[in-house]
C-alpha cells in the first residue's frame, strides 16, 4: 500500500508559507490521496489510522463512489464496422491487463469481498453521505452525481477508481477526494490524468487573471480619458 500522488485542494485564506515546509511537503490542510494497494488495507488503514482524524476533520466522506470489477466474463474484444463489412477485434495485451473483468473467483467470492469492503466504507461514510453504485463511469454521470450528492470542498472517494474518472471529475468540480486501486496502470493512468487536469485548471485561471488585468486597463484608460 502506498500513497503515490497528492494534490493540495483548496486552501483559500492560506499562504504557501502556511501550508508547506522548506521542502515542499504539505503540512496543513487537506491533501487529496492516490493510494494504490489493496482497498480492503486501506479502508482499514483509513479507519483506524492517523488519516481518520483529517477524514472527520474534513466532514466526513459525503460520496463514495463504487464501480468494481464484476464477474460477468467480459474480454472487452469487439465488432467493428468499416467500409460496411464488420471486424472482430480481440483485446490486445494491454487491454487485457489494464481493463479485463479481474474477478474470476465466483459469484459467491464477488459477493463475501464486496461485503468486507461494503462494512468499512460505510463507518467512513459522513451521517449524509451517499454511495453511489453504477457499472460505469462516463464523465457526464459521475458530474451528476457529485454535483447532486455534494458541495465544493466536501470529499468524495472511489476505492476502485480504475482509469481515475471519479478522482478527475472531484478535481474539476472543487471536491476533496480519496482515490485508490489495486492495478499499478490504474493509478499510473489516474496520476497522469489528474495532472492533465490541473494544467487545464491552471490555464483555465491564468486565463482569467489575464482578463482581469485587461479589463482593469481599459478601465484605468477609461478614466484618463474622461479626466
Amino acid at each position: 500500500m502506498a500513497c503515490v500522488g497528492c494534490t493540495s485542494a483548496a486552501t483559500s485564506g492560506k499562504t504557501q508559507g502556511d501550508l508547506f515546509d522548506s521542502r515542499g511537503r504539505q503540512t496543513k490542510g487537506w491533501s487529496n490521496k492516490l493510494i494504490w494497494g489493496d482497498n480492503k488495507l486501506i479502508l482499514s488503514s483509513l479507519k483506524a489510522g492517523p488519516l481518520r482524524q483529517q477524514i472527520e476533520h474534513a466532514g466526513g466522506l459525503k460520496l463514495i463512489y463504487i464501480d468494481p470489477p464484476f464477474d460477468v466474463g467480459a474480454d472487452f474484444s469487439m465488432d467493428v464496422e468499416i467500409g460496411g463489412e464488420t471486424f472482430h477485434k480481440e483485446a490486445n495485451l494491454l487491454e487485457q491487463i489494464a481493463y479485463r473483468d479481474t474477478w474470476g473467483r465466483g459469484a459467491d467470492s464477488f459477493i463475501s469481498m464486496l461485503y468486507e469492503r461494503l462494512v468499512l466504507m460505510k463507518d467512513l461514510l459522513s451521517n449524509d453521505g451517499s454511495i453511489g453504485y453504477p457499472t460505469q463511469k462516463p464523465e457526464a454521470l459521475l458530474e451528476r452525481i457529485v454535483k447532486a450528492c455534494t458541495n465544493e470542498g466536501d470529499l468524495v472517494a472511489d476505492f476502485f477508481v480504475g482509469s481515475g474518472t471519479t478522482a478527475a471529475v472531484a478535481e474539476k468540480l472543487g471536491r476533496k477526494w480519496i482515490a485508490t486501486d489495486l492495478g499499478k496502470f490504474g493509478v499510473h493512468t489516474t496520476r497522469k490524468r489528474l495532472i492533465g487536469v490541473q494544467r487545464d485548471l491552471l490555464m483555465e485561471l491564468v486565463s482569467v487573471e489575464r482578463l482581469v488585468v485587461e479589463i482593469k486597463g481599459r478601465l484605468s484608460d477609461a478614466e484618463i480619458k474622461a479626466a
